[in-house]
Parts: C-alpha cells; structure tokens; sequence
C-alpha cells in the first residue's frame, strides 16, 4: 500500500481541513513529520487507521470515540484519505456531525470507493482489510508503527507472536488437523465398509465353478436331443392340424353359402326398387323442384307487395304531421335573437345583485386587515428590542470563555495519571500475593524435607528441592540394585531348597534322581535355607516398598519445582511489569506541560470544565433564543408583507365591483332592471339556461324536422317504386307455374302413375342410389364366390379322414417334451446364475481384499500425518521458519549496524537472543540490549517483517514509525540518527514522526506541523 493523500478536517486538533500530497514526500523515500508535542502528528496515523478499519489507538467505542475525536470547536469530522494498491487506486470517506440536539452525540459514516474507467465507483467498507492483506494489529506491527509499539514484535509473548505470524502470513491454511481427521474417518468408513462387503461375499472355491459348469453342460446336450425330438413330432400335429382346418373351413363355407342364398329374393326386391327410383328421379325431379321454387315465389311477392301498401299508407300520414311542425318551428326562429338578448339581461342582473354583496364582504376585509397590519408592526417593534438585548448578553459571555481544548487535555492527562495509579496499586497487590504463594511453597517445602529425611540427608535451609529430587532418584537407583541383588539370592535359595528335597531321597546303593549315580559321596548340607529364603523375601518387600515411596516424594519434588519455577516466573512478570507501569506514571508525570495549571486540584479542573459546559449551555440557549427571535421577526415581517399585499389586492377588487355594477346596469335596454332584480337568483338562472337552451335548440330541431320531412318522401317514393315492380313479378311468376303444370301433367299420361303424389311418395324414399347399386353387386360376388370356395375345399378333402384322437396324443406328445425342456432351461438358468455369481464373487473378493490393501496402507499414512498435525504441530513448525527467515533478514542489516558486533537468534521456545562476538559469541536474552541497540533490533525486525509482507503483496516497501526518539539517550540517539542514515542507500520509503527538532537536520523533506491557539493544527511542507 502507497499513500497519495490525506485531507483531514474537525479531527483532534485539525479544526480546519487541511491536505497531505504524498507523492512529494514518497518521492524522498525518507521523509519526517514533525512538530512539538501535542501539535497533531501523531493524528495523522489515527486519521490513516481509523479510515481504513475504523479503529485508532488511543479510543475505543467504549470511550465515547466520536465524540471525543471531533474537535471541540468543530460541528463536522472529514476524512478523505487516497492511497495505491496493486495496481488499483482507492478512496475512503469518513464523515461525522454532531446532534444538533445532544452536543456530545457525534454520528460518523465510512465509505469506500475504487477507480474505475476514471470514475470512482462505490466499494464495500468491510472489504478494504482482506484488500491490503492486513488486520488493525498487523497493520499497526508492519506498515504504521504508532508510539511505544515499535518493539512490540520483540516483546510479545510466543503465543502471541504465533497467533501474529499465523495472521501475517495466513499460516491457517497449514492447520490441517481436523482435514487429516476427516480423511481418517472417510478412510475407516471405507475400510469397515470393504470389510462388510468381504463378509457378505465370503469364501469362492473355484473347484464349485468347475463343478457347476460340467453339470451345465450336461444339461444342454439333454436340450438338444430333447430339441431333435419336438421338431419330429411338430412335423406330425402340423398335418393334422392342417387337416382338422380344411374340415372346419368347409363346414363353415357351407354355412356362408346357405346364408347368401337365403338372403337373394331381398336383393332382387331391392333392385326394382332403384329401378323405379331412377325413372321418377330423372323425369319429374326437376320439374317438382321448379314447381315448388315457383309456387314460394309468388308467395313472397305477394306478402312483399302487401307490406308495401301498409307501408305507403302510414309515411303519407306522417308526411302531413311533419309539414304542420316544420311551418310552426320556422316561425319561432325568425324571433330567436329576442331569447338570447333577455337571457344576457338576467345573467347581467344576476351578476349586479353578486357585485353588490361582494363589495359588502370586501369593505368589511378592508377594515379588519388594516387592523392586523397595525398589530403586527406593533409586534416586529418588540422583537427587534429583544435582539438587540440578547445579541449584548451572548457577546459578554463568549468573551469570558475559558479555553477548554486545554482543560480537556489536563483532564484528560489526571484521568491517565489516576489510571496509571490503579494500576501500580493493583500490581503491588498482585506482587503481595505472590510473595505470599511464595511463603507458601517455601512452607509446603518444609513439610516435604520432614517427609523425606528418614529417607535421605539434607539440609532444610540450603538443599533445592533440585538436589532432593537427585539424591532421591540416586536412592531409587541404588534400591533397584539391591532388589535385582535379592532377586538372585532368592532364586539361589530357590534351588538349594530344591535340592534339599532330593538329598532326602538318596540312599545308598540306589540311583539318584538327577544323575542316576547309585553313590552319592557328597552329600549337599542344606541346614537353614527356608529361614535364610523367608528372611530375604521380606527384606525385598522392605526394598521395595522404601523405592516405591522414594518414587512418590521424586514426583513430589517435580511438582514443588514446577511450582516454584511458576511463582518465580510470575514474580519477575510482576516486577516487570510495576517498573514498566511505573516508568509509564514517571513519563506522564514530566509530561505536564501546561505552565498556567501547574499545582492546581483535579477537583478544580472539572469545577472549570462544568462551568464552562454550564456557561456554554447558557451560550447555546441565548444563541437558539437568538436565532428563534430572527426567524420570529422575518416570519412577521414575511406576514405583514403579505397583509399589506392582501389589503391592498381587497382595495383594487373593490374599485373593480364598482365599475362593474356602473357598467351592467348600462347594458339592460330589454328588460325593467326594477321588476327582475326582486326575483331570487334560482329563478332567474334557470330562466336563463331555458332561454339558453331554447335559443341553441331552435335551428337544430328546424333544421331535424325539415331532413325527417325530406327522408319521409325519399323513402315514400322508393316504396311505391318497388311496389310497381313487384307486381310485375308476380304476374311473370303466375304464367311460369302455370306452363310447369302443364307438362308435369304430360309426363304423367306416359307413364305408370296416375298422380304426381305417387312420383313424389317414390322420391321421398331415403334411398342412396350408389350405395344401393354397390350392395346388390357386392352380394352377387359374394355368392359366387362361396359358391366357389365350397367347391373347391370339397375337391380337396375328397378321400381323406380326420382322427381327433390320434391329434390329441400328438398334442400331448409335444407339451410333454416342451415341459422337460422348460424344467431343463431353468435348471439351466440357475445353474449358470450361480456359475455367473460365484465368478462374479471371486472377482469382487479379489478386487475388494487389494483396494483393503491399499486403504490399509492408506490409513497407516494417515495415522503418520494425524500425529504431524497434532496440536498445531505443522503451523508452528511453518510458523518458526518464518521467524528464522525474518530473523536471517533482520540480521543482514543488524550485524552491519552493530559493527558485526551482535546478531539475533531465535532460540528453542522461539524467543529472540543476542550473540555477543564480542564475548566469545555466547548468547544472551535480548532484553540486555541497550536502548540504541533495541531500537536497532527493533528496526531491523520491523524493517523485514515489513519487507516480507509487502514483497508478497507486490508492493513497494513502505512503513510509518511514530517513535518516542525524545526517551533515547544521545549515544542511543546517534545509533538512531546512523540507522535511518542508512535507510537512504536502500531506496526505502520510511516516514518518520518525533517532535526531536535533532531529527529535522537529518531528514531533508518533512512537514512541519504547528498547533494554533485559535485555528488549531496546520500543516506546512518544508518546500512551500
């Protein structure tokens, strides 16, 4: 990450907005800002974190952040800081304003942007932490150092520097542990899975295949003879099955023909049916068809011509009504004009008489905004006096306004000093009670030595439990000898008593039982071995009970160590810390720098912030009641501007009735202004809209009646003109059906009927000729044709006999042979299911016993992994590289710094050592350095850390460092001064901040910044 800008406004000191252009300063690669104490430099860093994560290092939420970060004087925080990140630019925007209402409620909202296409397009404020690679701590170890953390990497604990490292470079993903644990249960559930799969395919013999596929084969040579034998026999029931049809077929073909024959006379009655049919279709079809067509049309003319006569009948009629109507509405609109002059007169009348009262309501609104006027300018008079009055009061008291940026300062620096008190308190307690754990163990030692003595010698008052744990396990191991010593006699006594026994049994002349000798010249003299066997048993008990209570007090003794080496630690943890809080309560002590308030009570202080909150509460309230009184007044004079405007518009209106009622009354000629204007208003408008209505109507219902009297006689003269030809038509029409009956009546005298209800009756049939003629013709084919097949299925069977019996055997024969066959084929079917399951079987058993295999070996090397795993055992072994390789890059710029005098170490619990070449390169804790050299340590480590994290972002190597170079002494200053004089020759972009004015000679580009009593903070850059 590379900054480009900052604008900071309202923030700590920062009253007004002011701008940091980093390309300047990152140009120089080593720049400083500097200032004196409390001029704001160290804000710029909290400007910076608090953008990027919303966090600063002096406050959290629970401080009341926003409101304590918002300078006192300002109503609105801004921050806008840009800065460059793998090739992409972005921005973040904070903005805070304080509660109108509430002063000490400040509300604050950070958004992020990314440029895009030249356009800063909005981004997820969560985002910006996974963007950079980097958390607030890390951000705060690595890339901005803030006061008194720059040897925090040293300091911190190892599992705090894990748990950094672990973050910084993402060793999480090296945590493997509960993968590896997923695998091995995948594992066992795929190998107690294959062992379930083995036990339901058990043991194959493939002696048992063999012996299933010779009984198989045996089956299908059966199946072949079996086969041979069907087809002989089919050969046989397909001739009698032949024959048993042919003497079905012809019983059935004499049944067909019999049916056809009887069916005959129906067909011959049928065909001189359509023979009759066809006679009347073609000669009197047509002329009944044109007959009847005739006949209904002199019907409808006849029932047209009627209508047309009623018709004319009724349009005469209202021809005369219409003429009548026509001659009267003319008339009327020759006086029209008189209706629309009268209505204009009332309408006139009517607007006189609402004049009239409208000039009485507006006299009476005259008089009453004249009224509102005089008060209200009464009231303006009265307002302006009181804010005049108040504007005097709000100007004594903000004059006599303390200054409370540095009163909260000072409270702010007793509430640290109180603060720094409870806590030295709270570690002197701490510090007591471990000296009482202490006393306690010294107790719990006593008591042990007076346990142990029988035991051993020691010297309660100068033996460790160290040297008692020692002498005890010496005594153990001298016990264990003495038992194994034991041991061998009691197994010698064992055997001499043995042969005790035998002794008794040798005689003379008679075989031993060992050698078989029958002398026995040295006889063995056993006296006394059981005593001498009993009383070495017990002395081992003795023995072994004396080891296994040394073994109880060793654990004992470990215990106490482990005990006391922990209050030791803790003790020195403890005095540790008191020194560090009390050189922390020693460095804020000296830092009062406030002259005026110097000796001045606590309790005096927040008497004076009170007070001044009191005194500019009253402030705020004169001010609201200020600026109500101003809004107050310009309301009334906006209202008094808008009655005089009201009175006046009333004044015109008034003038305008006037005028009005002068002009109409001028107008009315027709009428008597004196006889209409006692009417009510409703009476005469609704004359008017009658006249109105009267006067719109006229030409339209004359001009109506005149087309209905013109439409009425057009339509009477196309009805009698139609009229006239229709008669015509029926004329016509009479002749034609007359000419028709006249030849109907000569087709009938040729022939065989009488009347032409007799042809009609024959054409009436429901008779498809075509169907009809198709029947008759497909029976006669088909009673030729079982004619013929009769014959000739006759002719075949002739000299032949069918046997029922002997088919039936036949039959029986072949479902015999079938049902051996069927038995065959399934036992065949089972037989090579099972040769086909058991091959399948021996696959499977011998597939599943090498995948078993290889998952067993599978899970041996997982068994190898779970235990690299274990307990963070790879993250911390990825974990110490890292800080080896930190320590070697560290060391490449340490050892140069040092004069090759010193060089860093990482020892066996990960903590950082020094050798020291000029001591024959022993190591020694890094505590022991001095404060030059810990800041040169400290240097260097930041400086590769820093150089690690940016080279696997990509990114130039570029870190702040806001150091108190002010508690280093001069030597260690120097060494300081030499260091950052190196930086330069490796092309580093290091910003420095100290209020050391020794730093501004070494550092050629800067920003100087001062704190101003009235503007606050400002910024100036040494170029300007």
């Amino acid at each position: 990450m590379l900054p480009i800008s900052l604008t900071i406004k309202g923030l700590y000191s920062y009253q007004k907005e002011q701008t940091i252009d980093f390309a300047r300063l990152t140009s120089a690669n080593i720049f400083g800002i500097f200032g004196n104490v409390g001029s704001g430099k160290s804000s710029i860093l909290e400007a910076i974190t608090f953008a990027l994560f919303g966090e600063t290092e002096r406050m959290n939420l629970r401080d009341n952040r926003a409101y304590n970060m918002l300078n006192l004087k300002s109503g609105e925080l801004f921050i806008r800081f840009i800065f460059h990140h793998q090739n992409e630019q972005y921005q973040i925007v904070v903005k805070g304003k304080r509660n109108r209402k509430n002063f000490e409620k400040v509300e604050t909202t950070r958004d992020a942007f990314t440029m895009t296409d030249g356009q800063w397009k909005p981004l997820e404020i969560s985002s910006i932490p996974e963007i950079i690679g980097l958390n607030y701590e890390n951000f705060r170890r690595t890339i901005i150092i803030p006061q008194g953390r720059f040897q925090e990497f040293i300091q911190l604990g190892n599992t705090d520097r894990s748990k950094m490292m672990e973050e910084l470079f993402n060793l999480g993903r090296f945590e493997l542990s509960e993968k590896v644990k997923a695998v091995e249960t995948k594992t066992n559930n795929k190998i107690s899975n294959l062992v379930g799969q083995l036990a339901q395919v058990g043991n194959v013999n493939p002696d048992d295949i063999e012996k299933k596929t010779d009984a198989l084969e045996a089956i299908r040579k059966q199946l072949e003879l079996l086969a041979a034998q069907k087809i002989e026999t089919q050969k046989i029931e397909t001739e009698l099955a032949n024959l048993q049809k042919l003497f079905q077929d012809i019983d059935k073909q004499q049944q067909i023909y019999d049916n056809l024959k009887n069916e005959k006379p129906k067909y011959i009655r049928l065909e001189n049916q359509l023979k009759e049919y066809e006679f009347c279709k073609s000669n009197f079809e047509i002329l009944i068809a044109d007959h009847k067509e005739i006949r209904d049309k002199i019907k409808s003319l006849s029932e047209e011509i009627q209508k047309s006569e009623s018709k004319i009948k009724e349009l005469s009629q209202k021809i005369l009504a219409e003429e009548k109507t026509s001659d009267s509405l003319k008339k009327e609109c020759d006086q029209r004009d008189q209706l629309k002059q009268k209505a204009e007169e009332l309408q006139k009348i009517i607007d006189i008489s609402k004049f009239k009262e409208e000039l009485i309501t507006l006299q009476k609104r005259a008089e009453k905004g004249q009224k509102c006027i005089d008060e209200i300018s009464e009231e303006i008079k009265t307002l302006t006096v009181q804010k005049e009055k108040s504007a005097s009061e709000l100007k004594k008291l903000k004059n006599s306004l303390q200054d409370i940026a540095a009163l909260t300062e000072i409270k702010a620096w007793f509430d640290e000093k109180n603060r720094l008190t409870k806590e030295i308190s709270a570690q002197n307690d701490e510090i007591r009670k471990l000296k009482n754990s202490e006393s306690a163990l010294a107790q719990e030692q006593n008591k042990l030595y007076l346990t142990i003595k029988p035991l051993i010698t020691l010297n309660i008052d100068s033996d460790s439990p160290d040297k008692a744990r020692l002498m005890l396990e010496n005594l153990v191991s001298d016990l264990t000898i003495q038992i194994g010593q034991l041991e061998n006699s009691i197994e010698q006594l064992n055997i001499q008593n043995q042969l005790e026994k035998f002794v008794s049994q040798l005689h003379d002349g008679k075989p031993c039982p060992l050698c078989g000798s029958p002398e026995h010249p040295n006889i063995l003299d056993a006296k006394n071995v059981e005593t001498e066997l009993r009383h070495a048993k017990q002395q081992k008990a003795e023995i072994e009970k004396k080891k296994a209570t040394a073994g109880k007090f060793i654990l004992e003794c470990a215990e106490l160590i482990l005990k006391q080496q922990s209050a030791t630690e803790q003790s020195d943890k403890a005095g540790a810390k008191l020194s560090e809080i009390q050189r922390g309560f020693d460095l804020h002590t000296s830092s009062f720098k406030w002259d005026n308030f110097r000796g001045i009570d606590e309790k005096v202080i927040s008497e004076k912030i009170k007070a001044y909150k009191s005194q500019e509460k009253l402030i705020k309230q004169l001010e609201e009641d200020l600026e109500k009184d101003s809004k107050n007044s310009e309301e009334k004079n906006q209202r008094k501007d808008k009655y005089q405007k009201a009175f006046n518009d009333i004044c015109t209106k008034i003038t305008e009735r006037e005028t009005n009622v002068s002009l109409l009354n001028a107008q009315i000629k027709l009428l008597q202004f004196e006889d209409e204007i006692v009417r009510n208003k409703e009476e005469l408008e609704k004359e008017i809209q009658q006249l109105s209505k009267r006067f719109n109507e006229l030409p339209i219902e004359s001009e109506r009646h005149n087309k209905l009297l013109s439409d009425l006689k057009s339509e009477l003269a196309g009805i009698t003109g139609k009229a006239d030809i229709n008669k015509l038509r029926l004329d016509e029409s009479a002749r034609k059906s007359e000419d028709i009956e006249h030849r109907i009546s000569d087709k009938l005298k040729e022939s065989q009927y009488q009347t032409i209800d007799q042809v009609t009756a024959i054409l009436s049939q429901p008779l498809d000729k075509e169907k009809t003629r198709a029947e008759i013709e497909h029976f006669g084919k088909n009673l030729h044709a079982a004619e013929t097949q009769l014959k000739e299925s006759q002719a075949k069977a002739d000299g032949k006999n069918y046997d029922k019996a002997r088919h039936d055997a036949v039959k029986a024969e072949i479902a015999q042979i079938e049902d051996i066959i069927k038995k065959n084929n399934e036992q065949s079917g089972k037989i090579s299911g099972e040769i086909d399951k058991l091959q399948k079987d021996l696959a499977e058993s011998v597939r599943l016993k090498a995948e078993l295999e290889k998952l067993q070996i599978r899970a041996e090397n997982i068994r190898t992994l779970k235990e690299l795993f274990k307990a963070n055992g790879f993250v911390n072994y990825v974990s110490t590289a890292h800080l080896q390789e930190l320590c070697i890059a560290a060391n490449d710029r340490f050892f140069k710094l040092t004069g090759q005098r010193l060089s860093l170490e990482l020892n066996d619990k990960n903590s950082f050592e020094v050798r020291d070449f000029m001591n024959e390169g022993k190591t020694r804790s890094a505590k022991t350095l001095s404060g030059g050299q810990i800041f040169q340590a400290a240097l260097c480590l930041a400086l590769a850390l820093s150089d690690n994290i940016q080279k696997n972002a990509g990114e130039h190597s570029f870190f702040f460092l806001d150091e108190g170079f002010g508690a280093l002494d001069k030597e260690s200053l120097a060494v300081a001064f030499d260091t950052l004089k190196s930086l330069r020759k490796e092309h580093r972009i290091v910003g420095i901040i100290s209020h050391v004015e020794e730093m501004q000679q070494e550092i050629d580009c800067y920003l100087k910044i001062e704190n101003e009593e009235h503007s606050g903070s400002r910024i100036t850059a040494v170029w300007e």
